[in-house]
């Protein structure tokens, strides 16, 4: 997540102050509560943030999902939103007969 993109056309560059994403519900479309991210180091400090976003999937349809991003800097400006596609795809079924078994080898 970066504050730095509009930098060129004269806009004051900020820290991140808070990054939210919630899945197939656009930022603008959503009602109640939103999903907040930490930074990879721990700390909004920077106005270059790294982002890992973790979440349960018991809750998803399997196929294709959209994924929405969108930070806010320390003046209370949010950023544009970024939407990235992922697949969500049901496992493949274990065979029984396909089952291998590997010695376990201690020294």
């Amino acid at each position: 997540m970066t504050d730095s993109q509009y930098y060129p056309f004269g806009m004051e560059v900020q820290n991140i102050y808070l990054v939210r994403y919630s899945i197939d519900t656009p930022p603008w479309e959503l009602t109640g509560s939103i999903d907040i991210e930490q930074p990879k180091d721990g700390d909004y400090d920077s106005p270059n943030e790294e982002i890992e976003i973790s979440f349960a999937s018991d809750h998803l349809d399997y196929g294709r999902h959209i994924l929405y991003m969108q930070g806010q800097d320390l003046t209370g400006q949010w950023g544009p939103v970024s939407a990235v596609y992922f697949a969500y795809e049901e496992p493949p079924p274990i065979e029984e007969d396909k089952l291998i078994f590997l010695p376990l080898i201690f020294k």
